[in-house]
Parts: C-alpha cells; sequence; structure tokens
C-alpha cells in the first residue's frame, strides 16, 4: 500500500514565516496572557523547538485508519463542499481533523475508504483560562494519504 505525505507541519511554516512570526510574537507578549504557545521549553517554530519535536521531547501522537467520514465545518467557505475529515482509527477510536495540505491538489486524496496516517504533536498554550481548558493544543505534524482506494484498484 503506497502512501502519499500530503501534509508536514514544516512544510507549512517554511513557507509561511508570517505564522511563525505572528505566533512567537503573542506567545512573547506578556500583556497577553491567553493567546499563544508557551515558549518555556522552545520558542515555536525555533530551530530549538524543531530539535524538540525531531527528539521526541515534545510529545506526539499516531493515528492509524480509514477515511470514514468527509464533512463541511465551519461557517465560511462553500457548504457544499468537504474541508474536514473523520477517520477509524485501527484501534477502534476516532480522530478527524480539516482536510489539510502542502499542495492544495492533493486534497483530492482525502477519501471515504483510504487509509490515513496522521502524527500529531502536543504544544503547551501560554496559560489556561480554566481548570477544565487543556494545556496544550494538538496540531498536525505529517499527514499520509493511501494513493488508491481499495476500489480504485479493481478498476
Amino acid at each position: 500500500m503506497m502512501m502519499k505525505i500530503v501534509y508536514t507541519l514544516k512544510e507549512e511554516l517554511a513557507r509561511d514565516t508570517e505564522q511563525v512570526r505572528v505566533i512567537q510574537e503573542v506567545s512573547l507578549d506578556k500583556t497577553k496572557p491567553y493567546l499563544g504557545l508557551s515558549p518555556r521549553h522552545a520558542l515555536y517554530g525555533s530551530e530549538e523547538w524543531w530539535r524538540r519535536v525531531e527528539s521526541g521531547k515534545i510529545r506526539r501522537a499516531r493515528y492509524l485508519g480509514v477515511i470514514n467520514r468527509l464533512y463541511h465545518a465551519g461557517q465560511d467557505g462553500d457548504r457544499s463542499k468537504p474541508n474536514s475529515f473523520r477517520m477509524k482509527c485501527d484501534d477502534g477510536s476516532a480522530f478527524g481533523w480539516t482536510m489539510i495540505a502542502n499542495d492544495p491538489g492533493h486534497k483530492s486524496l482525502y477519501t471515504i475508504r483510504r487509509r490515513i496516517e496522521v502524527t500529531t504533536i502536543f504544544v503547551e498554550v501560554k496559560r489556561r483560562k480554566s481548570f477544565w481548558e487543556r494545556d496544550y493544543a494538538e496540531l498536525p505534524l505529517e499527514i499520509s494519504i493511501q494513493r488508491r482506494a481499495p476500489n480504485e484498484d479493481k478498476q
């Protein structure tokens, strides 16, 4: 089964240095205690931060499974076109995210019944607003999708 890497956070941040700059700026701004990511271990997107990601010092999760639902989430955009997916993981759990791809042409690989692998990282937020909120954000690090769904091989 051939998988295609459709998204990497590293490529996204390399292409969008403004996104990195804004996140770093708000993360360092002490007048905005509830905005941004914690720079406690390393500043988001910095070389030191990437070393921590690659060494595993920043916690990861890996979701393996099959796409079983495509849908539109949010209020923006064409509601007739899906922008999000849900997957049934091999362990029986479920995971979903926005259909992201570094190359917009690869979004077509998000198809029901295709195998998908999503690796995420957990980045610490600056400060929780309440006890019930998480103290981290889970972000996709890499997404790979099967090049052909099982039924496409028989055509």
